[in-house]
């Protein structure tokens, strides 16, 4: 039997088009909970008034790792893709340069108001999630996993041999239903099961 691929045609848009169409949603849950906002209070790291806000830092960050980017020389394509910027929402980008600058006046202070940052914005979640699942199932699923991360190269603080001998991490969390509720990153070499209790 032949393959016969079929006719195409070849030609220019001025629309604006991106492969990353989902970044839409992500924004609008953003919106939603008003992350931005709480960026902006909480993470007081910018120092001169001009230029991009807090929020303008870390939210193309958020957005970029959320989007499958694991790069931060990633932030420059979400720069230069017209489309994303709009759906995002973001009217100024700064590209991998500045941000990198940025992530290097982070102290303990500012991990911790991103840490409540994030605890906070779970918990408004968890409550409808237990809610729907309990009405829609009659049940609460909570899944427990433990996952290993082979890392390459010299630029990993602590990783550690694995299960297979190779250099990596544990990451470990728990899930109430689909939503990934919790979790620590463990060197690894620690037992699959380690802290299980503390991450329930």
């Amino acid at each position: 039997m032949g393959i016969i691929p079929p006719k195409t045609e070849i030609d220019f848009t001025d629309e604006l088009i991106t492969s990353k169409g989902g970044l839409t949603f992500l924004a609008r849950f953003a919106s939603r909970c008003g992350l931005p906002k709480l960026l902006d209070e909480k993470i007081k790291l910018k120092v001169r008034n001009r230029g991009p806000s807090d929020a303008q830092y870390l939210l193309p960050l958020i957005y970029s790792m959320a989007l499958g980017e694991g790069d931060l020389c990633d932030i420059d394509l979400l720069k230069e893709d017209m489309a994303q910027r709009v759906m995002s929402g973001l009217k100024e980008v700064p590209d991998s340069r500045r941000i990198s600058e940025y992530l290097c006046r982070f102290d303990q202070a500012s991990l911790d108001s991103l840490f409540d940052i994030a605890e906070d914005l779970s918990i408004k979640f968890v409550k409808r999630v237990v809610e729907h699942e309990l009405s829609h199932r009659g049940w609460l699923s909570v899944f427990i996993d433990g996952t290993a991360i082979e890392v390459y190269g010299r630029y990993f603080e602590k990783a550690r041999k694995i299960y297979n001998g190779e250099q990596g991490f544990w990451l470990h969390g728990a899930f109430i239903g689909n939503l990934w509720g919790n979790q620590k990153l463990y060197p690894g070499n620690v037992n699959p099961s380690k802290g299980y209790q503390e991450i329930i």
